[in-house]
């Protein structure tokens, strides 16, 4: 949801259905991290670990450049050409260990997904670290290394594909009554703090 649609006398957004977010456990990025830098060696994509890109180049066969775009467990394979002139094809052993990093990076997805279905009605406690899922776009709310538009003190915050390690908050009480362990409970004043950007806490400015 766009702020500006609520800066004319609007209560409320268009549409509530897109303020829907659900909520995952923390979910782990080592293997994707790993086949992220190594793609960056080659001049394909960025290392950059606040999520700067969604889907990942794919190096299956004869190690032509896909993007593996993975979105709510839905999964596709689109053709791309190469991003920017420093990209260049890597050799055999290269492509070897390109492709063990993309099977580890599946595989990691996999166990992702697996454990979400596995804490399905769990209770959901103070101090754990969590991950928002926008129920519409299928992305994840995570906070980038770049300054927000509106309150450039402040860091952006954006929907990213898969998530990343700046898609890790710690659900935390907003008056403080609360310790680690407890339930959080409806109706609860909650707070999220970033793990990734030193405990920084998420808010909206206007």
């Amino acid at each position: 949801v766009r702020v500006e649609a609520l800066t004319e006398g609007v209560e409320a957004p268009p549409n509530l259905s897109d303020c829907r977010f659900e909520v995952r456990q923390r979910y782990q990025y080592s293997a994707r991290r790993a086949y992220a830098r190594e793609l960056a060696k080659h001049g394909h994509g960025s290392e950059a670990e606040d999520g700067g890109a969604g889907g990942l180049p794919s190096w299956e066969g004869a190690g032509g450049q896909e993007d593996d775009d993975h979105r709510g467990g839905d999964h596709q394979v689109v053709r791309r050409k190469p991003s920017g002139l420093a990209a260049r094809r890597p050799n055999a052993q290269a492509v070897k260990r390109l492709q063990a990093l993309q099977d580890a990076t599946k595989k990691e997805r996999k166990v992702n997904d697996e454990e979400f279905l596995r804490l399905i009605g769990e209770p959901i406690l103070y101090g754990q670290v969590l991950q928002l899922k926008h129920v519409t776009s299928g992305r994840y709310l995570s906070i980038r290394k770049t300054a927000a538009d509106v309150e450039r003190g402040a860091l952006k915050t954006t929907l990213q594909d898969g998530g990343t390690a700046g898609s890790w908050f710690r659900i935390v009480s907003g008056y403080r009554t609360k310790i680690d362990g407890d339930r959080v409970l409806f109706g609860d004043l909650v707070a999220l703090e970033s793990v990734s950007f030193g405990g920084m806490g998420l808010h909206v400015s206007v």
